[in-house]
């Protein structure tokens, strides 16, 4: 899996106000992580509810933001805060509520049912190979065609997922049988996710010590769909995984880009220098440094003509090393 990244074209337009466009040669979807620009707007500009209804107010072709309650924490910000200062902010890590959004998980059922429509194998697995490359963390494009692709493009509504913030494709793939799910991937139940992330991060010694637990490394050797990543979001901003199946860390990704930057973007390298600086060189006081006796050298004398002479003339002698033998007769 790739770091994600948004192609230079569409970025360098779209921070001049003049995002590429549905009608244009090259159809906004065609760009690498058109989608991750948008999850980035939608963490800078907050999205989110207390719970109840909301009406849509983002979509991938328009931002309201007059109908935008203040919510969701800027994670994406955050992050940039670090990689700009080389250093960790004085703020704490913004914390994420996990719970599910039953709106949100109706809306990439539909989101699903389009690939189907259009796509010659697994209509779920289309759609995650379109999302890995509209969030950037996979450089091949979705094999739907256009017409496919312009509606999904049209209808896919992201702030669905931030009102609710769950591990949606998570459920999804684990529902699925055969060619699906040929793995059998089941994953571990969020909350129960959350209590382990929890005991494992926890030190109650922490502050006395001195150290900074969003500094903390958090592996999962066996990641899927990276739930346990998600949950270890809220303690630490070092987080990596591993599994044998492609297809999961794919979604581990859709997820780390939608709610964990951190999970998919590596902070530490950023940190690298600052962590790994030496401690600036303590100065001594006059009556320190008349403590320190100097270590006295004696000059060296280069040899004389003669000398080198005679040495070379003289045969070189070889000292035999007496030699043990083992056996005797």
């Amino acid at each position: 899996m790739k770091t994600p990244c948004i192609d230079h074209e569409f970025l360098s337009r779209a921070m001049r106000g003049n995002a590429p466009c549905l009608g244009e040669e090259k159809a906004p979807y065609m760009y690498r992580g058109h989608l991750l620009w948008i999850v980035q707007l939608l963490h800078s500009i907050g999205i989110g509810s207390d719970g109840g209804e909301m009406e849509p107010a983002i979509t991938s072709m328009q931002v309201n933001p007059d109908k935008i309650r203040p919510y969701w924490p800027d994670r994406w910000g955050y992050l940039s805060e670090i990689i700009c200062g080389n250093r960790l902010p004085e703020a704490p890590i913004p914390q994420i509520s996990w719970r599910q959004y039953l709106p949100a998980r109706k809306h990439l059922e539909n989101m699903v049912d389009i690939c189907c429509r259009y796509g010659p194998y697994s209509g779920f697995r289309a759609f995650i190979e379109y999302l890995a490359f509209g969030m950037g963390i996979s450089e091949q494009p979705s094999s739907l065609p256009p017409e496919c692709q312009e509606k999904l493009y049209r209808g896919l509504q992201l702030q669905q997922l931030m009102i609710g913030p769950w591990d949606y494709l998570g459920d999804m793939l684990s529902e699925r049988t055969g060619k699906e799910n040929p793995n059998a991937f089941f994953p571990t139940p969020l909350h129960v996710c959350e209590l382990m992330a929890a005991i494992s991060m926890h030190d109650e010694n922490a502050d006395s010590k001195g150290e900074d637990t969003r500094l903390r490394s958090f592996n999962d050797p066996c990641m899927g769909t990276g739930r346990m990543g998600l949950v270890a979001s809220n303690h630490t901003l070092d987080i990596s995984g591993q599994d044998i199946d492609y297809f999961v860390l794919l979604i581990a990704g859709i997820n780390g880009c939608l709610y964990a930057p951190w999970m998919v973007v590596p902070v530490t390298t950023f940190l690298q220098k600052s962590i790994t600086e030496p401690p600036p060189e303590t100065k001594l006081s006059p009556e320190e440094t008349k403590l320190i006796e100097p270590i006295k050298t004696e000059p060296k004398t280069e040899p004389k003509p003669e000398e080198i002479m005679s040495k070379a003339s003289q045969p070189e002698r070889r000292q035999v090393k007496p030699q043990l033998k083992l056996f005797q007769r």
